[in-house]
């Protein structure tokens, strides 16, 4: 409908809206590569739009986007690259040192791909800037699931250090932070792995 609205070899952002949708769906099928294809899609139209070397937060996200396909191929260092673009475009959108949730999203996700390719160091590095962003955006105080899945990520890569006293403690930072956002006594598949993490350890 877009493509017929706008013209079939138009460049327009809503079209490239559209790539970036599918490209998610298809994620979430597990459908890697067809994911991979529309994010590209979407990027170069988005970069088409306004202008190859244009700091814009559209174009972050589909970096960001890429390098979270990339990460879920197994392709550790095409994902780091992809999480790297991201994260300097929302630094350049929003500020070298402002704190902003993106910004936060990037660092956890930079810690994701550290975490898989075995580098501990790093990945605790940017998993705890990300829990440091969150903090100061939502609050010291608030409980908010993207703070609880900060914990669970700082958690897991004390646990493949072998600290499991602190992979412990955050596990269990998860857990209490979930069924105060959830419900003491919801059922959620979130509460089910911080008590899954928790039992590993």
């Amino acid at each position: 409908m877009r493509k017929a609205a706008y013209g079939k070899h138009t460049n327009h952002i809503d079209i490239a809206s559209s790539y970036n949708n599918i490209g998610l769906a298809y994620k979430s099928l597990g459908d890697y590569r067809q994911a991979l294809e529309y994010h590209i899609e979407a990027l170069d139209m988005e970069k088409a739009v306004y202008g190859e070397n244009t700091n814009h937060t559209d174009i972050a996200t589909s970096y960001n986007n890429i390098g979270s396909v990339y990460n879920s191929l197994g392709d550790y260092r095409q994902a780091l690259e992809y999480h790297m673009k991201s994260l300097d475009l929302r630094k350049a959108v929003y500020g070298e040192h402002t704190n902003h949730i993106d910004i936060a999203t990037s660092y956890n996700n930079i810690g994701i791909v550290y975490d898989s390719l075995g580098d501990y160091g790093q990945a605790l590095e940017y998993h705890t800037k990300a829990l440091d962003m969150q903090k100061a955006v939502y609050g010291e105080n608030t409980n908010h699931t993207d703070i609880a899945t900060s914990y669970n990520n700082i958690g897991s890569v004390y646990n493949s250090l072998g600290d499991y006293r602190r992979a412990l403690e955050y596990y269990t930072k998860a857990l209490d932070m979930q069924k105060a956002v959830y419900g003491e006594n919801t059922n959620h598949t979130d509460i089910a792995t911080s008590y899954n993490n928790i039992s590993s350890v």
